[in-house]
């Protein structure tokens, strides 16, 4: 697993060491150019997705990757890709 955040290096971060040093995985910063981030906060937000877990499964260890569901989720269509880690 990745993790990062999206947005300009600082000089001064020390992020991926206290990262690295603290829970113990790799962490980077990828480089967003400005005018992505900033056309991705001029958008309008959507209503957040729900997360629908089927309800027969009723034994933690009962659940599979079918036992849930994304609902509601619109994304917006986005011409560039952005690289981000998850």
């Amino acid at each position: 697993m990745r993790y990062g955040l999206i947005g300009e290096k600082l000089g001064h971060s020390f992020s991926p060491q206290i990262h690295r040093a603290l829970s113990g995985y790799d962490y980077q910063l990828l480089p967003t150019p400005p005018e992505q981030v900033e056309e991705l906060l001029r958008r309008e937000p959507r209503p957040a997705p729900r997360l629908a877990l089927d309800p027969a499964a009723t034994d933690f260890y009962a659940f599979t990757a079918d036992s849930f569901r994304l609902e509601g989720y619109e994304p917006w269509a986005f011409g560039e890709r952005i690289e981000v880690a998850v």
